[in-house]
């Protein structure tokens, strides 16, 4: 694993199918340029009332397109960026390069590999939820069970380590909510988790990876990909 690249470095090469790269983005400080925007974007973004929502997009937008755009060899503003039948965006006509975003408070972190569907989640913990009442809704039961069966002092990170590892997972197979998040489930307690039952009609458990990715204090983070081994190269913005 190689950490602290620059930008440049981390995709001055092709990305070969055994790594993931994964860029932090610190929302708080990359500055990111409207310039590199599609059309649509730059309609977006100035639509937007929320100062907050302005840079969060304006910072992941800009960060996402170059990232991609030396990997696929076209400037910035022209990455072909598409969106699924549920809303995942993707790369037209560039089936070998997958990627996927995600943000919670200042930080934010993108995904990009090439053997297949990535999903990433990130976090920031908020302590005092009501977290056992949430797992009750949105966990399987067993899944429920073992975070019930914590501490008090573990229920927190128990819950974010379940929470992230479902969201990557949806984000990784795309189907929006269309996909109970009790439609399948994990085994927390194996390291690195393990993926035991998917919902009905996608493909069997044995199918993907599931990793818990180390993220600064308060934050909790993961990621989904098919199985097999891999690498993963980490580039922070702005560079540290």
């Amino acid at each position: 694993m190689k950490r602290h690249e620059s930008l440049a470095e981390a995709t001055s090469d092709a990305l070969a199918d055994d790594q993931v790269l994964l860029v932090r983005i610190a929302l708080d400080r990359y500055r990111g340029d409207p310039d590199v925007l599609s059309a649509a974007e730059s309609a977006r973004f100035r639509r937007m009332r929320s100062v907050g929502k302005r840079r969060e997009f304006l910072a992941g937008r800009s960060a996402m397109r170059r990232v991609l755009a030396p990997l696929i060899d076209a400037d910035p503003r022209d990455v072909p960026i598409e969106h699924g039948g549920h809303g995942k965006p993707e790369i037209g006509d560039h089936e070998g390069l997958h990627f996927n975003l995600s943000h919670s408070g200042d930080q934010g972190l993108l995904a990009v590999g090439r053997r297949g569907p990535i999903g990433v989640d990130i976090e920031l913990a908020r302590p005092g939820r009501p977290f056992r009442r949430l797992a009750r809704r949105f966990f399987a039961v067993p899944e429920f069970d073992w975070l019930d069966g914590l501490p008090a002092a573990d229920l927190a990170d128990g819950f974010y380590r379940l929470w992230t590892l479902k969201e990557a997972y949806l984000k990784a197979i795309g189907t929006g909510l269309t996909v109970s998040s009790r439609a399948f489930r994990f085994d927390p307690e194996i390291d690195p988790p393990l993926l035991v039952r998917t919902p009905k009609g996608h493909e069997a458990p044995e199918c993907w990876a599931m990793h818990v990715l180390p993220a600064d204090p308060g934050y909790h983070a993961a990621l989904c990909m098919p199985a097999g081994r891999f690498d993963y190269r980490q580039v922070s913005l702005p560079g540290v």
